[in-house]
């Protein structure tokens, strides 16, 4: 995906949402005293993202990731999910170890009103690049969404699925070539 493609995804994204909150009346700031939780703090939560609300705190899990040529490794897993922006965003933190290093990783999720579409921005201390992904909700109700990346010289498709529950949540990432075979996979599993 080129850079001028990323910024005009990520500006759509914004301008839908300002849009959005110039036509709703329910974006006044809630009278009264504010409670410390987190729902309280949230002015306006569109329903598509409010799917995404039981993500919402401090979770425990494992890490697996898996390539052919490097086998099977599993981490302890440590994630943390908050709205930010008005509700508008949820933004996860998620630290693991991958390949023997440290890792943390910084999700964004969002939703593009135009599209139609849930969007999720992640970067982490791997490298400076960005990986955007873009989906909808499936008939299972997993989030599925796919990003298309070219990393030395290979092009890629990363599919990730997000099954999420009150207790419990999963993202699963398999990395393929363009002919459709496995190149690597990652997933996370998390419980309160």
């Amino acid at each position: 995906m080129s850079k001028i493609t990323s910024i005009s995804l990520v500006l759509a994204s914004v301008l839908s949402v300002c849009r959005v909150s110039a036509q709703n009346s329910d974006l006044q700031s809630p009278k009264g005293t504010q409670s410390e939780s987190q729902s309280d703090l949230v002015t306006y939560m569109p329903p598509e993202l409010k799917l995404l609300d039981p993500l919402v705190g401090d979770w425990k899990g494992t890490m697996q990731a898996y390539g052919p040529a490097t086998g099977k490794s599993t981490s302890p897993l440590s994630a943390s999910f908050h709205w930010i922006l008005r509700g508008y965003h949820l933004e996860g933190v998620l630290r693991c170890t991958f390949d023997k290093k440290s890792y943390e990783g910084h999700l964004l999720w969002s939703y593009d009103f135009l599209a139609k579409r849930y969007r999720l921005y992640w970067i982490d201390d791997f490298s400076s690049l960005s990986t955007e992904y873009e989906g909808a909700l499936g008939k299972d109700k997993s989030f599925q969404l796919t990003s298309r990346l070219t990393q030395g010289g290979q092009t890629m498709i990363q599919n990730l699925r997000l099954l999420v529950e009150q207790a419990h949540w999963e993202i699963t990432i398999r990395n393929q070539n363009l002919d459709g075979e496995l190149i690597s996979s990652r997933s996370y599993h998390a419980n309160r």
